[in-house]
């Protein structure tokens, strides 16, 4: 028969390691989200900026200068 203390001892260390890769996938959920953040941040401000700019309309064909110049 199974020793009872070595599958409790196993299911122990099992759950050890579960617990740390727990912590782990924990700690890069959260530093990807503030790194989402801060893009999102970045996106908006770079959207503000875009439209600030407009649409510049190209200079009419008579205020241009001839190429040779």
């Amino acid at each position: 028969m199974d020793d009872p203390n070595g599958r409790f001892e196993a299911l122990e260390i099992r759950a050890a390691y579960q617990e740390e890769t727990l912590s782990k996938l924990s700690g890069e959920v959260w530093d990807l989200s503030r790194r989402m953040d801060r893009l999102e941040a970045l996106l908006t401000e770079l959207r503000r900026k875009v439209l600030e700019l407009g649409h510049p309309e190209p200079p009419a064909p008579g205020d241009e200068r001839p190429p040779h110049y």
